[in-house]
């Protein structure tokens, strides 16, 4: 199995299958709004890397535009390519979450990757020994990249009614 972990994929969905037909698509939602901080801060710090001069209002201008354009096209790259319908599994981060075993366990199911009676347990000492913010908090704000979660969100209504965020 190939796994490729990125949200980056949704904008070549359609070359994406031309090169693997039979691919499985695992589609994480979350308010875009509660993404868009750490998608920000993360152009940052890769630009951080080659120069001392960055304009974080032009990241979160470049970044508003990305994201709403690629969210709100998978919902219409979805319903046209409606044959794969079975190819994809939709999660709900909330949902992986609150309910992580529930969720990974639909996953595998969906991946048709057998269960034994070992897989709850790992999975919950995996889940243990990694706990969210277990290497620090990565602390960000929409301010800092001129973006407001009120007004904003309304670029991302088509994404966001689809998935019912």
């Amino acid at each position: 199995r190939w796994l490729f972990k990125t949200p980056f994929h949704i904008d070549a969905i359609d070359e994406l299958f031309a090169v693997y037909p039979d691919a499985q698509i695992i589609q994480t939602h979350r308010d875009p709004m509660e993404v868009m901080g750490s998608s920000c801060s993360f152009a940052w710090h890769l630009r951080s890397t080659f120069s001392d001069e960055i304009n974080t209002k032009s990241i979160g201008k470049e970044q508003l535009e990305f994201w709403s354009k690629n969210l709100n096209k998978i919902v219409r790259d979805r319903e046209r390519l409606s044959e794969k319908t079975s190819q994809f599994f939709d999660v709900n981060y909330q949902d992986f979450i609150n309910k992580p075993l529930e969720t990974v366990s639909g996953i595998l199911d969906f991946l048709d990757i057998p269960q034994d009676g070992n897989t709850s347990q790992q999975l919950l000492d995996h889940a243990n020994s990694n706990k969210k913010d277990k290497h620090g908090k990565h602390v960000y704000f929409l301010e800092d990249y001129g973006l407001d979660a009120t007004r904003d969100r309304k670029y991302f209504q088509e994404y966001c009614r689809k998935f019912g965020l």
